[in-house]
């Protein structure tokens, strides 16, 4: 169903898209892709983000959140 937040009303469902930069394959053992999973989180709670899919790759990673729709797009990354 539609989210309700303080100004609008409906799901904001983005697409996002984290990384490392020249392509670093900085995530290859699962002890840091655990880690980089569970910051991604603690940061989309504080923010009032809620984070539908995380996927976390070896050199990046995709993210499906759902955010307020009066959030913008800068704000929101």
């Amino acid at each position: 169903m539609y989210q309700g937040y303080g100004n609008s009303v409906g799901n904001n469902f983005k697409h996002v898209q984290i990384t490392t930069k020249c392509r670093y394959k900085m995530m290859r053992t699962s002890k840091i892709a655990a880690f980089c999973r569970a910051a991604i989180e603690e940061v989309c709670k504080r923010h009032g983000i809620a984070a539908e899919i995380i996927n976390v790759q070896n050199n990046h990673v995709h993210l499906i959140v759902d955010c307020s729709r009066t959030m913008r797009d800068a704000k929101l990354v």
